[in-house]
This record gives C-alpha cells, sequence and structure tokens, in this order.
C-alpha cells in the first residue's frame, strides 16, 4: 500500500489475510478504560485484577487496508485477498 501511495507501482498482487479477525483499539479508547478503572479503584479498595480492553469491532488485515486505502485515495489493485489461512 505505500508504493502505491507514493505513486509506484509493483508488478504483482500483494496475497492479504481477510479470515482473521482482528479487534484494533484506539489509544483513547484505553484511555477511556483506564479513567473508568481508576475512578472505581477510588471508590472499591477491592477493585484488583487482569484486564482485557479491547475494541468490540472485529476486521481483517484485508478490510484495514481497504479502509487505508479509501483514506488514501489509493487503488486497492495491487492488492489480492487471501481468505484462507
Amino acid at each position: 500500500l505505500l508504493p502505491a501511495a507514493a505513486g509506484e507501482s509493483t508488478s504483482k498482487p500483494k496475497k492479504i489475510d481477510n479470515w482473521a479477525l482482528r479487534f484494533p483499539t484506539s489509544c483513547e479508547d484505553v484511555a477511556k478504560a483506564l479513567k473508568l478503572m481508576i475512578d472505581r479503584a477510588l471508590i472499591d479498595k477491592q477493585f484488583n485484577g487482569t484486564y482485557h480492553v479491547s475494541s468490540p469491532y472485529g476486521i481483517t488485515k484485508y478490510g484495514l487496508l481497504q479502509l487505508q486505502s479509501k483514506l488514501l485515495n489509493v487503488a486497492t489493485s495491487e492488492l489480492e485477498e487471501r481468505a484462507v489461512g
């Protein structure tokens, strides 16, 4: 995608995973979760444990590249969907 954004072209499309879901989480979402946890810990001294914070929205690597291509106004002709691992 970077060569395409720079106006360069490769001769062969890149096969991109379109089956494994990722749940990308923004720094802003993590900060909000931490604030909620800190506020809770100040009220409840028994509040502890290990927590996992992630987005509820899943997307594949291919889907992410499709979105980035739209944002960068770059053609996706150099991307080829790989449906299985």
